[in-house]
């Protein structure tokens, strides 16, 4: 266990350590929206009800949840235009 005090850390372990993904998904338009956005990005509902959308460019445009697997591999699941 960490014994960080920073608040956004402690948040973090609050909201989201233990916590189980109930939903993966690409924002819809109307979601999007709700950002104020045009493109979309994946979002993920854990268990508590919190939604998580990562976002770039200090939070005015979606983001990609980049990663790495277990054996070392890098992943991203980018963010999308719509297709109109």
């Amino acid at each position: 266990m960490s014994t960080n005090t920073d608040p956004w850390e402690l948040l973090a372990q609050e909201t989201l350590v233990g916590r189980t993904i109930k939903r993966a998904w690409y924002l819809s338009k109307e979601e999007a929206k709700q950002y104020g956005w045009v493109d979309t990005c994946l979002a993920l509902e854990l268990d508590n009800g919190f939604i998580l959308v990562p976002s770039g460019n200090r939070g005015f445009l979606p983001g990609r949840w980049n990663g790495r697997t277990p054996d070392g591999q890098s992943f991203t699941y980018p963010e999308l235009e719509f297709k109109s």
